[in-house]
């Protein structure tokens, strides 16, 4: 992900409709951070159609407003403005339909390389618009989607790889090796190895863990040289990391440990059950890490 063309950022409003949101605000200065770094074009894209709701007894769709407030319109005309004064090619988009919706399919129209959106802090969720539509971009979007931490903007200076040493795990890590070269980050890459010894009924009690941990450390110790190859073949140095943990609680740990600015993984199955169980996997992260987010579906692993 070394040479990025095109980013799309969602722009969500505040609840009263007349300001651009903080999250949006973080996710446009990190994108804005971004082309100053890699000459991409960006598209800042909000979604109208907070501005209609369903009447419940006319079963009619009502319209508050035909596009956003005036106040809203220059906001976005001046961020347009303030990038051009950059030298940054960006354009705004506005669409009537669910900003999810709007923002895989434009992304996906457009060749645009990533997703950008922000993450609402613990002041500021409230449960609607892209508070939701983060997650549901994690799930369903076959786009790299970027969410930006509320508790960061700006460089990058420490990205953490997740694998689970698959083809899509790998892809991932090496596209964060092409963005660590890119923005002279430091590059971690984790692997973490739970512990799955399940004896047989049979199996005496008492060599249990004497056999877990054997066969643990077997498990690591392979491990550890599939990731060492891993981290050889990339573009910068890499720091390899096998963890003797759940997948979940290594990377969120480690990335809080290593005061992480960027987390990247691979997500599986983008619909269906599947894709709801990996998203919710990407979503448990995005809730308890203060790292931004970045996440590679199969397509671009």
């Amino acid at each position: 992900m070394e040479h990025l063309t095109c980013i799309m950022v969602g722009v969500d409003v505040e609840p009263a409709g007349r300001d651009i949101s903080s999250g949006s605000m973080r996710a446009i200065e990190q994108a804005l951070w971004i082309t100053e770094r890699s000459g991409a074009r960006l598209v800042l894209l909000h979604s109208t159609a907070h501005d209609r709701y369903l009447d419940p007894i006319g079963m009619n769709t009502v319209i508050v407003g035909e596009g956003p407030r005036e106040e809203v319109l220059d906001g976005l005309l001046e961020l347009v403005e303030r990038a051009g004064e950059q030298d940054i090619d960006c354009e705004l988009v506005l669409d009537d339909r669910p900003a999810g919706d709007a923002l895989v399919d434009r992304a996906v129209r457009s060749g645009a390389d990533l997703i950008l959106v922000g993450k609402r802090s613990e002041a500021e969720r409230d449960g609607r618009r892209l508070g939701r539509v983060s997650k549901k971009l994690l799930r369903t979007s076959s786009v790299p989607v970027w969410v930006a931490s509320a508790d960061h903007i700006g460089p990058v200076k420490t990205i953490v790889a997740a694998t689970d040493l698959s083809a899509v795990g790998n892809g991932a890590a090496r596209n964060a090796a092409g963005l660590a070269r890119q923005f002279e980050a430091d590059l971690h890459v984790v692997h973490a190895v739970p512990l799955e010894f399940l004896p047989p009924a049979n199996f005496p009690g008492e060599d249990v863990i004497a056999h877990a941990d054997v066969e643990q450390s077997v498990r690591i110790s392979g491990a550890k040289k599939r990731l060492d190859e891993l981290c050889g073949e990339m573009p910068v140095e890499a720091h390899a990391h096998v963890l003797d943990r759940p997948p979940y609680d290594a990377v969120r740990d480690f990335a809080k440990e290593h005061e992480a600015d960027l987390v990247v993984l691979g997500t599986a199955s983008r619909h269906g059950l599947a894709g709801f169980l990996v998203g919710n996997t990407a979503e448990w992260l995005l809730d308890s890490i203060d790292a931004s987010l970045l996440a590679f579906p199969p397509t671009r692993s």
